[in-house]
């Protein structure tokens, strides 16, 4: 069973130790638009959450390795403002603190609308500044050397890229930009080398978002392979 489905929508993990349930969330989720990721313990979906910018968590009560409250601390942790959804067999088992923690609980043996409901209600909630991605962004610590345009002041700098995906990449600057300003990035993903020209999405303090400009099918590819080798 792949780890993923890729999808336009919001990136939503899906943590269960039965493949059955997992397919039905990918299933149900996924014609919903959402692009899902299924990790069956505890340890894989917080890696998949420490790499990958993600806007929803389902989880079921019972977290397959670790005790389900101590993993949504561990969450809330790396994410305070991520949205959990606890759905289980066992509402009326969850603990008071986990209903805390959680944006929502919902019974699997309810009907499957209100799972969707619940993610789609805790997606409106969320605040995401940058708004909606075409991609997944993954979370890198990589440099990359950037070479001002011709329609600013020229100049070659290097910046740490804090997220990456196949769309553009988010990245502290020294030098502050405006939006709209073009670039030219040069990324080096282990046995790769991609030189890419991008424009600025948005600059919020040192952070600066670039949003790729004319990247081939061939290039996102090398780019995704990256991303999905450090899962």
């Amino acid at each position: 069973m792949p780890a993923h489905a890729t999808g336009a929508g919001p990136a939503i993990v899906c943590v269960d130790d039965e493949l059955g349930v997992l397919r039905s969330e990918m299933e149900v989720l996924g014609l919903a638009g959402h692009r899902i990721l299924i990790a069956q313990s505890a340890d894989r979906a917080l890696k998949m959450l420490r790499l990958v910018a993600v806007d929803a968590l389902v989880q079921d009560y019972h977290t397959p390795g670790m005790d389900g409250l101590a993993f949504t601390l561990m969450v809330k942790r790396l994410d305070p403002a991520i949205p959990v959804i606890v759905f289980t067999s066992f509402p009326d088992r969850v603990p008071k603190g986990l209903h805390e923690l959680a944006f929502r609980i919902v019974d699997k043996g309810g009907d499957v609308e209100i799972l969707k409901a619940a993610v789609r209600d805790a997606l409106a909630e969320r605040r995401t500044f940058h708004g909606a991605r075409a991609h997944l962004r993954y979370h890198v610590d990589l440099k990359v050397l950037v070479t001002m345009l011709p329609k600013r002041k020229p100049g070659v700098f290097w910046a740490s890229a804090q997220s990456l995906g196949e769309g553009g990449l988010g990245a502290e600057v020294s030098v502050a930009l405006a939006t709209g300003d073009t670039v030219l990035l040069d990324l080096f993903l282990k046995e790769e080398y991609l030189s890419l020209p991008a424009s600025v999405r948005y600059q919020t303090d040192a952070v600066h978002g670039f949003q790729f400009i004319g990247i081939t099918p061939a290039q996102g590819q090398k780019i995704r392979q990256y991303c999905e080798s450090l899962l």
